[in-house]
């Protein structure tokens, strides 16, 4: 089972900082039926001084640079693409008939969506820094709950808890950015079906570190994504939030969704703990700091 990962760094000190990985015991981290030990994933940059290392880092960081102009014209015209989308869409969504008006909304409400993936990724290939603001992380889970049913039509089944509006600093459309992309990356890992668990809750400190919190602050708010799918291989752990890598096939993914979902994070002082184990399925759990909570000083 792999565990929890430290507070998550900058966005540009980990596009050019290589993945590091290490072995500790997560003291209180939850530990799976199969009493495995947790290991420690820790993208921030590595503290090796070796040559061969620096060199590693300066080709990865020239390898983002390129594919990030690719990206970017790509990016473009699927945003023109999504414009005529929303229009065609706005045209059907005058007809009488109530199922068509309302399958023309859930195409608008995904070209929408879509048009802020395309800003998300455009900000992140040019390491631009945005706003977040003080939002209600339940609200902002709550507001695409009918995308994520409409994304899981099928064997799948979606299951939700929440406690009452918590604020966090964020945005909420990238919120709901980082779960669409982990309950997508849920869903793909079960193929034949299964459910997908959301929580969304406030802790304490203590409760929070429990559960694998690198965070200081004394009140904090978790968004965990559940599911019981094939599990993250251990060859692979250390790259998962990698930009552009993936290991689904061509076509059916970009390889930036966790890197994404770590971007998101990052800009809201967040923390990412990841469990794992093969065949029993991943959480991931979001830790945001909630504003004027104060710091615990051990």
């Amino acid at each position: 089972m792999f565990g929890c990962r430290r507070r998550v760094g900058h966005l540009a000190e980990a596009k050019k900082a290589s993945v590091a990985t290490g072995t500790s015991s997560i003291p209180g981290a939850e530990e799976r039926a199969s009493g495995e030990q947790a290991r420690s994933v820790s993208l921030l940059p590595g503290d090796t001084d070796s040559g061969s290392a620096e060199g590693e880092r300066r080709a990865h960081a020239q390898r983002l640079e390129s594919l990030g102009l690719l990206a970017s014209g790509v990016v473009h015209e699927f945003r023109n693409l999504l414009g005529v989308i929303g229009a065609s869409a706005s045209v059907v969504a005058a007809s009488p008939d109530p199922e068509i008006r309302e399958a023309a909304r859930d195409i608008q409400e995904a070209a929408l969506r879509g048009g802020a993936v395309t800003e998300q990724l455009l900000a992140f290939t040019r390491n631009e820094v945005m706003r977040p603001r003080d939002i209600d992380l339940v609200g902002a889970v709550s507001s695409i709950v009918h995308l994520l049913r409409q994304l899981l039509r099928g064997p799948h089944n979606l299951r939700i808890a929440a406690d009452g509006p918590v604020t966090v600093i964020a945005d909420p459309i990238e919120v709901g950015q980082a779960v669409l992309n982990l309950v997508t990356n849920a869903r793909d890992s079960m193929p034949d079906g299964g459910t997908i668990f959301i929580r969304v809750q406030t802790l304490t400190s203590a409760e929070a570190q429990r559960l694998g919190s690198q965070l200081s602050e004394a009140t904090q708010a978790l968004v965990e994504v559940e599911d019981s799918g094939t599990g993250i291989p251990p060859q692979i752990v250390d790259r998962i939030f990698e930009p552009f890598f993936t290991t689904k096939a061509a076509g059916r993914g970009t390889g930036l969704g966790l890197a994404i979902v770590r971007d998101i994070v990052a800009r809201s002082g967040g923390a990412i703990c990841v469990l794992s184990s093969l065949g029993s399925g991943s959480r991931f759990r979001l830790f945001f700091p909630v504003p004027g909570a104060g710091t615990v000083i051990e």
